[in-house]
């Protein structure tokens, strides 16, 4: 049953119905027939792994999203610092001809996967689950470690999906997971060998939090299946810019006749969408419309 239901989380990516994650452990990363979009993984502040000697668990995810193809990755972590240092030699003029690396080539990221760890043990207080996530990383869970009733070890995951545009949580995925529970070999659902590092393959309390993760994730591609996020770039709003220099907002695209007001220098406009050839129409901040040249603007920084 468990095997059909992580199945059914490969599905949770075409457009169609929300479907209820199955709770119990997962035992295979779910498969998106098409991407959701571009997204970055970051490390929360919520770093339980600390406590229990794991790495980050940003590694983990990369490989979770890359296999589940439900997202395409842009590198934020050690890959970004390499990629501008290729860059500041290119800049330098030490590339050879061709090389083709400049500005305006990055893909922005459209979303970004938030991932933090929690843990609770039975006999360290707080017997809920959801009593961890406030303060557990302290010593309480050094004496987890040191050998108190590791057998109801249990951890919890957290997965935040954020729109990189709007700034809007789409949505929060929570994994639990039981060291009594564990089905598998050490990353033995991550096929092709793989191999994490960090502690997550080879001590028990990393796989009870990458079981968590696993959880987590499963649950992440079930809620967004049942979003419709579309694309994520076309929907979002247009953003700002900034008047370069005194420019007239003109009623209509012609560049004379009746103005609505002479914007200063710095003034914010939001562009409708609407253009006629250099003319763009732009609301500004008290809410004129009007249009405006668009050598005269600027993105906003």
């Amino acid at each position: 049953m468990r095997l059909v239901l992580a199945s059914m989380a490969a599905l949770a990516c075409l457009a169609g119905p929300a479907f209820a994650a199955d709770k119990k452990d997962q035992t295979e990363i779910p498969r998106c027939a098409k991407s959701l979009g571009t997204a970055a993984i970051i490390n929360g502040d919520q770093q339980g792994w600390q406590a229990m000697q794991l790495a980050a668990p940003e590694k983990l995810l990369k490989i979770f999203v890359q296999k589940s193809g439900c997202f395409r990755l842009v590198e934020r972590g050690a890959g970004m610092d390499a990629a501008k240092a290729e860059r500041e030699l290119a800049y330098g003029g030490e590339m050879r001809g061709g090389s083709n690396v400049g500005k305006g080539q990055m893909t922005a990221a459209d979303y970004i996967i938030q991932a933090e760890v929690a843990a609770q043990n039975s006999n360290s207080g707080g017997g809920a689950i959801g009593g961890g996530l406030g303060g557990i990383v302290g010593g309480r869970f050094g004496a987890v470690l040191g050998g108190i009733n590791m057998k109801n070890m249990t951890a919890t995951a957290i997965l935040t999906l954020v729109n990189t545009r709007t700034t809007e949580t789409e949505t929060v995925a929570q994994g639990d997971a039981k060291k009594t529970n564990l089905g598998f070999g050490a990353g033995g659902f991550l096929g092709g060998g793989a191999v994490v590092g960090g502690g997550y393959d080879n001590t028990e309390v990393g796989k009870v939090v990458t079981q968590a993760f696993l959880n987590a994730y499963v649950q992440m591609v079930s809620d967004v299946g049942g979003l419709n996020l579309g694309n994520a770039a076309a929907s979002a709003p247009k953003k700002a810019f900034t008047v370069s220099s005194s420019a007239p907002l003109w009623k209509y695209p012609t560049g004379s006749g009746s103005k609505v007001r002479d914007l200063p220098g710095g003034a914010m406009v939001y562009p409708t969408g609407n253009k006629e050839g250099m003319f763009w129409e732009v609301t500004d901040e008290n809410d004129n419309s009007g249009w405006v040249k668009n050598d005269l603007l600027q993105p906003a920084k």
